[in-house]
């Protein structure tokens, strides 16, 4: 009677051990998918104006720096940028900014261009295409790094 007992135990704690797996297999792929379900974000949704601000360092010391830009439904614009520095003091200078290798994910690299001085960033976008954040870790001796928002139409 012992051994049947024991067996029957043990039949019991097996058949538990594979409910307990099937509806942990059966609850996470659900969970799993809704992770992954994320909207896409295109470059055209970047289409419009923005104001972005940055904290710099490079060639005229710490200082803070303030872009107001438009992009277009290709990821090109203009930009004017104001900033205020240690060695430079107030100063100002108007470019284009391009955002290139963009993935639907959110995640590029923008390219602003002022006369020649080149700042690469790489940008993250959130899901609603209407903030991201910017930081150089391409360009020596440049490191900048900020964050921009999407104005009202």
């Amino acid at each position: 009677m012992k051994a049947t007992n024991s067996g029957m135990k043990s039949a019991v704690s097996a058949v538990l051990v594979v409910m307990t797996l099937v509806a942990a297999t059966m609850l996470a792929a659900p969970l799993a998918a809704a992770e992954d379900v994320r909207p896409a974000v295109s470059l055209s949704s970047l289409a419009g104006n923005w104001y972005g601000t940055l904290f710099i360092d490079g060639g005229c010391g710490l200082g803070t720096k303030d872009l107001v830009f438009n992009l277009d439904s290709s990821g090109n614009g203009t930009v004017t940028a104001d900033y205020h520095t240690q060695t430079c003091g107030n100063n100002g200078e108007d470019g284009t900014i391009s955002i290139t290798d963009f993935s639907s994910n959110g995640h590029g690299l923008a390219h602003l261009d002022f006369g020649g001085t080149v700042f690469n960033f790489s940008i993250q976008v959130n899901t609603s295409a209407n903030v991201f954040n910017l930081v150089d870790t391409i360009d020596s001796g440049n490191y900048e790094e900020g964050t921009a928002i999407k104005q009202s139409e």
